[in-house]
C-alpha cells in the first residue's frame, strides 16, 4: 500500500463533530465495561504487551458484532481508530454513528489514500493507534481464522510501528451469551524479517507469522 491520489477524510475536523463524537464514545465505552463482563465474562489476557507502546496496528479476528468494543475495551487506555469495509457507511446514519466511535472506510478501489490522514493521526500529540480487521470480513460465532489481508502489515511497514494480534476467544455456554477472553499478543515489527528483500516479501511473511500466533493461540482453546 502505498500514497495514492488525493487523501480521505476520516473525521470530520468540526470542533461541533468532536466533542459529540467524544461524548458517544465516552457513554458506549463506560456502558461496555458494565454490561461485557455480566453478559459475556469478559475477560482480558496479555496487557503487559502493551508496555511501552505509542502507536501500533492492532489486528484481530472478526466473529461477533461487537469486536470493536471488545478491541477497545481490551486496549484502553490506547485510543484505537477502527478500520471498515466502504460498504458499510453506505447507510447515512450508521455511517454517521460509527464515524462518531472512531471508525472509517477504507476506500475498495484506491486503499492507499488512507496513508496520509492516517499519518496525521499517529502524528497528533496523544497517541492513537489504527486497527485492522484483515480478514476483511466478520465470520460470526467460528474460531476457525481466515487468511490475513496484508493492507494492515503495509499500514505498520510505512510508518515503522508495530502490528500487535489481539485473539477473540469465544467459550460456548449452554445458557448465556458466549464467554469472551482477548489476548494480547507481543509486538511484531516487520523490519525484523530480514530475509526478505521487498516490502511486500516482508509484509507477507509478516502476515503468516502473525496468523501461526493467532492460530496458536485459537488452538489452546478448542
Amino acid at each position: 500500500m502505498e500514497k495514492q491520489g488525493s487523501e480521505i477524510v476520516i473525521l470530520p475536523e468540526s470542533k461541533v463533530f468532536s466533542v459529540i463524537s467524544r461524548i458517544v464514545y465516552g457513554f458506549v465505552f463506560l456502558l461496555q465495561l458494565i454490561v461485557y463482563p455480566l453478559l459475556f465474562s469478559f475477560r482480558v489476557k496479555g496487557r503487559q504487551n502493551l508496555k511501552g507502546i505509542r502507536n501500533a496496528v492492532f489486528i484481530s479476528n472478526h466473529c461477533h458484532y461487537l469486536d470493536p468494543g471488545f478491541v477497545a475495551a481490551s486496549v484502553w487506555p490506547h485510543k484505537v481508530f477502527f478500520t471498515g469495509m466502504e460498504k458499510s457507511y453506505d447507510n447515512r446514519g450508521f455511517s454517521l454513528l460509527i464515524r462518531l466511535l472512531r471508525s472509517f472506510p477504507i476506500p475498495e478501489k484506491n486503499p492507499g489514500k488512507i496513508i496520509r490522514p492516517i499519518g496525521n493521526l499517529l502524528n497528533r500529540r496523544t497517541p492513537h493507534s489504527i486497527h485492522f480487521f484483515p480478514e476483511g470480513e466478520m465470520f460470526s460465532g467460528t474460531q476457525t481464522l481466515r487468511e490475513l489481508k496484508h493492507g494492515a502489515f503495509s499500514v505498520s511497514h510505512f510508518f515503522n510501528i508495530p502490528i500487535i494480534p489481539i485473539v477473540e476467544i469465544q467459550i460456548k455456554r449452554k445458557k448465556f451469551p458466549p464467554k469472551i477472553i482477548m489476548y494480547i499478543e507481543k509486538p511484531i515489527y516487520i523490519s525484523t524479517f530480514n530475509e526478505h528483500k521487498s516490502k511486500k516479501e516482508k509484509c507477507a511473511a509478516a502476515a503468516n507469522y502473525s496468523f501461526s500466533v493467532m492460530e496458536n493461540r485459537l488452538n489452546l482453546y478448542r
